[in-house]
């Protein structure tokens, strides 16, 4: 048997058209579902950057409420974490965050949603700039809950000495939850 390497353009060529013009209007069609899928693509990437700076700016706002209660200053003062983390539950059930920890100088744990972490370090590595440099931010860590979009604050004494941290944070997997809605809306726009 005879193999024949030239390809067998017959069927190929029976679907293309043959007219310039309908050659033109088949590149133009897929120029145009090209655009529409890369508009929709970048849309997306915006949607979704928008929706995670609004939420991390509520866990900033939130962390910075919960750092100038005195409760929470006084409890650290005093070394005192049933206070603390009473609290810190009544500000997450009451905001839908996935977490609301309150953490020393040192970054030891006075509240957090699991109870038997409490009295145990914060992880995430991302509490420097709050614990050093007395700095507010929004950051991207993975914590004993998984990765989270966090809220950090300092908090003071009145003698302005840093205390410790809040971190309240909301977990990138319920973030999903959020986002998804926004993102079909795009979609079927």
């Amino acid at each position: 048997m005879f193999f024949d390497p030239t390809p067998n353009y017959s069927e190929f060529q029976k679907l293309m058209p043959r007219s310039l013009g309908k050659k033109m209007m088949m590149l133009m069609m897929g120029l145009l579902v090209l655009m529409v899928c890369a508009t929709g693509f970048i849309g997306n990437q915006i949607v979704t950057g928008i929706l995670n700076e609004y939420i991390g700016r509520v866990a900033l706002n939130v962390s910075r409420s919960v750092s100038l209660s005195p409760l929470v200053t006084q409890g650290l003062v005093q070394l005192e974490s049933d206070g603390i983390q009473r609290y810190a539950e009544s500000v997450r059930e009451a905001t839908g965050a996935s977490f609301v920890v309150v953490g020393d100088y040192e970054g030891k744990r006075y509240s957090h949603p699991v109870a038997e972490r409490i009295g145990k370090y914060m992880v995430g590595g991302d509490n420097e700039r709050a614990l050093v440099h007395g700095q507010s931010y929004i950051s991207i860590a993975v914590g004993t809950l998984g990765p989270s979009l966090r809220g950090k604050v300092p908090i003071f004494s009145a003698e302005g000495e840093i205390l410790g941290v809040v971190s309240v944070g909301y977990l990138i997997e319920n973030l999903q939850d959020v986002i998804q809605p926004y993102q079909q809306r795009l979609l079927f726009w």
